[in-house]
């Protein structure tokens, strides 16, 4: 797990993570998140209504950026402030994804950075989601 400093971070630093989402996923976040809506839990279903079959949580693909946020870049004195993101494609079980996230701005008085996100599909190059976090840094207090 990373830990960078705000002094140590650089405008266009990135960090990018490949995940393949397999069912147990789907079905593990349907039943954390109470979101079993049958788009996301039902082949048939998402077929009527013009999909190959079911469809990955939008909110799950936003956890793998929480994920690499959290572990790789700034990693682990991060904490989320908010993420805005755009759902462009459907991502299906199996599908390969890349999670990249890039500084784009360093606020060093306030301890916050801006940082844009973009999913793409790996083996299509597909762009599936894209926007932006805010994330500020934590700083361990002595007692």
């Amino acid at each position: 797990m990373e830990s960078w400093k705000i002094i140590d971070l650089k405008v266009g630093q990135s960090s990018t993570e490949e995940i393949t989402i397999n069912g147990e996923d789907l079905e593990e976040f349907a039943r954390l998140s109470g979101d079993v809506n049958p788009l996301h839990t039902n082949d048939d279903f998402a077929k009527k209504r013009g999909f190959k079959r079911k469809v990955v949580h939008g909110a799950l693909l936003s956890s793998y950026v929480s994920r690499l946020l959290g572990t790789s870049l700034p990693g682990r004195d991060c904490f989320l402030h908010q993420i805005k993101m755009r759902y462009i494609a459907p991502v299906y079980v199996e599908d390969t994804i890349k999670v990249s996230v890039e500084l784009t701005h360093i606020s060093e008085s306030i301890g916050a950075l801006d940082i844009g996100v973009n999913i793409k599909k790996s083996y299509e190059d597909i762009v599936v989601a894209k926007g932006q976090a805010q994330v500020g840094l934590t700083k361990e207090i002595s007692e």
